[in-house]
């Protein structure tokens, strides 16, 4: 997890990672994020989830999501 960021700024992203996880299940997969971001067309969705999903797993760990948002 990056150490650059501030105690308030990981619990905004961590809020924001949680109202992405529907099934609260810690991870978030491509149908929630969809659900999220309905009006991202798809072509870019997947651009976006392939750039966050750093393993390949076909779903995002609140690590990848705190690396990408770190990133950026």
């Amino acid at each position: 997890m990056p150490v650059d960021m501030t105690e308030e700024e990981k619990e905004e992203v961590y809020e924001e990672f949680v109202e992405y996880d529907l099934n609260r299940d810690g991870l978030i997969d491509a149908e929630e994020i969809i659900s999220v971001l309905k009006n991202m067309k798809k072509p870019d969705f997947i651009k976006f989830f392939t750039k966050v999903d750093l393993n390949s797993s076909g779903t995002i760990s609140f690590s990848e999501y705190m690396i990408f948002v770190n990133s950026n």
